[in-house]
């Protein structure tokens, strides 16, 4: 993966508890089951309707001309347990978004910050950007929490932007600077390092 914008056959990115691997037509009902939960908003059912499966997989392969988006597997069970991708790449000026989503149950595992120390190395290597861009909402708290410890830097909010559980919440935007990633990467490590230690033995059915 050298070029920004387009999919690509990279070699998948291994950790300990994930493995990040390109995606496949194989993956396509496993996203589409979640781009039909309205419990949990990430950045593929924003959308307020479902559409049909034929709909939702013309979309998707629209959108990966003009991005790059990795499954996420547990490496214990080689089960597909999220996505991370990226979005509105602007190669000239070297920025990206990026977004993603895991399984309710793996959100507090070190699935979770390994997933994020694997994608966001993989940007910053794959890639000549001098920042990454997340968009957050206001009920995500822990993110709030945890993205400037590890070096993000808010650069704006949008309040009362999106409808979600009966009320208005606001969108917060964080950008990591490249130079700002390797002391960020530390502190993710040391982050992962404790959810290891926290982990219990059995695996998640």
């Amino acid at each position: 993966m050298e070029v920004m914008n387009g999919v690509h056959s990279a070699a998948a990115i291994s950790g300990r508890w994930v493995r990040l691997r390109s995606i496949s037509r194989a993956d396509y009902p496993a996203m589409f089951e979640w781009r039909l939960d309205t419990q949990m908003v990430h950045l593929w059912n924003i959308s307020r309707r479902w559409p049909p499966y034929e709909e939702f997989v013309t979309g998707l392969e629209q959108s990966l001309r003009t991005t790059n988006l990795l499954i996420v597997i547990d490496q214990a069970t080689e089960r597909m347990i999220g996505y991370v991708q990226s979005y509105g790449d602007s190669p000239w000026d070297r920025w990206t978004y990026v977004a993603g989503y895991l399984l309710p149950k793996y959100r507090v595992r070190p699935h979770f910050p390994e997933t994020m120390l694997l994608c966001l190395d993989a940007w910053f290597r794959w890639f000549p950007l001098n920042k990454i861009y997340i968009e957050v909402y206001e009920f995500a708290e822990n993110l709030h929490q945890m993205l400037p410890v590890l070096g993000f830097v808010e650069e704006g909010t949008t309040p009362d932007h999106f409808w979600h559980g009966g009320r208005y919440w606001g969108l917060t935007k964080y950008a990591l600077y490249r130079e700002r990633w390797p002391e960020g990467r530390e502190r993710l490590v040391d982050i992962l390092k404790v959810r290891d230690r926290l982990e219990e033995p059995a695996a998640v059915e």
